[in-house]
């Protein structure tokens, strides 16, 4: 396959959803001497990453290198799983920063008003404010907790372990807790 095929399909594919040239960065590599890439190439419901470098000649004497590029070699890499991997990475970072902030803010409204209004406030709210304190650190607790739960999986350090059970006594112990 030669670099104008790629440009051609590139080009020819309805779904592709890019202006990237791979000739021309096969120029700029053979100009620059160097390598180079370019990640991310949209195509179709595929992510691309292009990766091109040059060949030098070969002079024979293996003190100098030669700086005369001869050819290139061009390398396409289908990135669409780490891609994917790196947006669901992403958003739960997002909605994990969300659930932090919810027994962060509960836990920070609570004590200032204890700090602040210690005076002013009853003993059975007092109570409350420090059980809703408790409570918002324990919720604290169990999301760090999933995270290191996330991490470990992900770095293959648990091992998962499937069973067969019964779906609708799971549904209901979730709803009836």
């Amino acid at each position: 396959t030669t670099i104008n095929d790629i440009a051609n399909v590139l080009k020819n594919v309805e779904t592709a959803k890019t202006t990237f040239d791979p000739v021309t960065l096969a120029q700029d590599v053979v100009r620059e001497k160097k390598t180079m890439e370019k990640s991310g190439i949209s195509f179709g419901k595929k992510f691309l990453r292009f990766l091109c470098a040059p060949i030098f000649a070969d002079e024979g004497n293996t003190a100098s290198v030669s700086t005369e590029v001869i050819g290139y070699v061009f390398i396409v890499e289908d990135i669409t799983d780490s891609k994917n991997m790196e947006r669901s990475r992403e958003e739960f970072f997002s909605i994990a920063s969300h659930e932090l902030r919810t027994p962060l803010t509960a836990i920070r409204w609570n004590t200032d008003m204890l700090i602040n209004m210690k005076d002013k406030i009853s003993k059975k709210d007092e109570e409350e404010m420090l059980h809703d304190v408790h409570n918002s650190s324990i919720r604290l607790i169990d999301i760090v907790g999933d995270f290191l739960e996330v991490s470990r999986l992900e770095q293959g350090k648990i091992h998962v372990e499937s069973t067969l059970f019964d779906i609708s006594k799971l549904i209901q112990k979730v709803t009836h807790s």
